[in-house]
């Protein structure tokens, strides 16, 4: 049976904001406490007293924190930030005759100039990230296809790493939440074997590279 410690840990971990600022410790128990109570009490079938939350609350950040703070001695990211301007974002409908398409796409790309080619594959859906000076061509080649969204004069922001942090969840985990705790939107992530890509609106651009500059400074700061 669920206890309130659990569903107080289920709730939480819903809310990227409301977890991260527990973690930071600087949100308030008791207001969180009076704010989740009533879905505290759904979730059980009966009433909960107001503290016996406060105290799910403390464990949990308390517990969280010191699995920072384990990660971090042996995880300190070792990073190099390069933010690229003018990139181009195409999302469209997966078919079969996309994929022939997406094929020819490399050969429109100047990659001995640095520009850049990332193609996304869902399962109903592909993104393509490159520069926009290829808008053009790019649209072209995929005429026919059902585009569902073109957006330009983006910019990627990207995280090179000197070790395997690439790969790391919690290490993604704690730039997403940094992103989300300043409210910049990401119109995409992309992964490779050192490097973690970020897509942002123009105007998010300087926001988001200060936002992962502070993130890595406090984790050298507070790394024991």
């Amino acid at each position: 049976m669920p206890t309130v410690s659990h569903v107080v840990r289920k709730l939480v971990n819903k809310s990227v904001t409301l977890r991260s600022a527990l973690v930071r410790g600087i949100a308030s128990y008791g207001a969180i406490a009076k704010q989740i109570k009533p879905d505290v009490e759904r979730e059980l079938g009966r009433e909960v007293h107001h503290y016996a939350i406060v105290t799910a609350l403390r464990r949990y950040a308390k517990e969280t924190n010191k699995c920072r703070i384990e990660k971090k001695k042996t995880t300190v990211p070792d990073i190099d930030f390069t933010m690229r301007t003018n990139i181009l974002y195409v999302g469209l409908l997966r078919s079969p005759s996309l994929m022939e398409k997406l094929k020819k796409l490399h050969d429109l790309v100047k990659f001995e100039n640095g520009d850049i080619l990332n193609i996304v594959y869902g399962r109903n859906f592909v993104s393509i990230i490159t520069n926009d000076r290829y808008m053009k061509k790019i649209l072209s080649q995929l005429e026919g296809e059902k585009i569902i969204r073109v957006k330009d004069d983006l910019v990627s922001l990207s995280i090179s790493f000197s070790n395997a942090d690439a790969h790391d969840p919690f290490t993604l985990l704690q730039a997403v939440e940094n992103f989300a705790w300043e409210n910049i939107d990401l119109y995409g992530v992309v992964s490779s074997e050192d490097e973690i890509i970020f897509l942002l609106d123009g105007e998010d651009a300087l926001d988001g590279y200060e936002t992962l500059d502070r993130w890595m400074r406090r984790n050298r700061e507070h790394t024991p």
